[in-house]
């Protein structure tokens, strides 16, 4: 996990490198702070959420029943 996330910051880094030298650095700063937050947001929900598999909503990882249909999780 740390290395993917490692990876993904190098990657926005050199994303964000290049867009500096295409379009100017004030454009650049606006266009990367909008992909890190949407990485972020991203890896931050994925570490802390699941998918209920029943009705596909929303739930945390330690749920163990779905607070919207009421279905039994399983442990994983």
């Amino acid at each position: 996990m740390l290395f993917a996330i490692l990876l993904q910051i190098i990657v926005i880094t050199l994303i964000v490198a290049f867009l500096a030298l295409v379009v100017g650095f004030s454009v650049a700063t606006v266009i990367g702070g909008i992909i890190v937050y949407l990485v972020t947001t991203w890896l931050l929900t994925s570490l802390v959420e699941k998918k209920c598999p029943f009705c596909d909503s929303s739930i945390s990882k330690k749920a163990i029943k779905c607070p919207k249909c009421q279905s039994e999780l399983s442990e994983v």
